[in-house]
């Protein structure tokens, strides 16, 4: 059997997503997170009649990708690729708009995932400025906290509530925060 921790090598054309090395157990993680998060999309999303297939497919590509990142951002590999590379991280921040475009493709209410993408965005790039900085992770956290607190606020439904709170998840902490591993 192997080993949960043995690291091995990332085809390149993944390193953004994944880093230049994963251990099994982030990988299995990471596609448990997939998993999961593709079952919820079965559960909860809000499929408005007649919206083409390619819409609810591209949606559920960039729905999946968050999860994915949600949860691969919190691995070794993942971290220590854009620890090493903070303008990488400034570029990932930047062309997150992953929100805004589900509630284009699913015609949700747009002024609710543009608020939470405004939020995503200032926070991460908060949190990102102290990279290095003891505090990081508490602001990181803090801002997940005042997430948790604002979104239902807005009174969506659940499909779009768990898309803004995965974004938010992915993009203010998992990724913005370096984790010290």
């Amino acid at each position: 059997m192997p080993q949960l921790q043995h690291p091995f090598p990332i085809p390149k054309p993944l390193h953004e997503a994944l880093g230049e090395q994963q251990s099994l157990a982030s990988l299995t993680a990471v596609a448990l997170t997939v998993l999961i998060a593709a079952l919820s999309w079965f559960l909860l999303s809000p499929t408005p009649e007649g919206l083409a297939f390619w819409r609810q497919a591209l949606a559920l590509v960039l729905f999946l990708d968050i999860a994915a990142g949600a949860a691969a951002n919190f691995t070794p590999g993942t971290n220590k690729y854009y620890a090493e590379r903070p303008r990488h991280r400034w570029g990932f921040i930047a062309l997150h708009f992953h929100l805004p475009a589900i509630g284009a493709l699913l015609a949700a209410p747009m002024a609710a995932y543009w608020a939470i993408w405004v939020y995503t965005i200032l926070t991460a790039s908060l949190v990102n400025l102290l990279h290095r900085n003891p505090l990081q992770p508490l602001l990181g956290g803090t801002v997940i906290c005042l997430g948790l607190l604002i979104i239902p606020v807005l009174q969506l439904d659940p499909f779009s509530q768990l898309v803004g709170l995965m974004f938010l998840l992915k993009v203010s902490y998992s990724f913005a925060v370096t984790h010290r591993i």
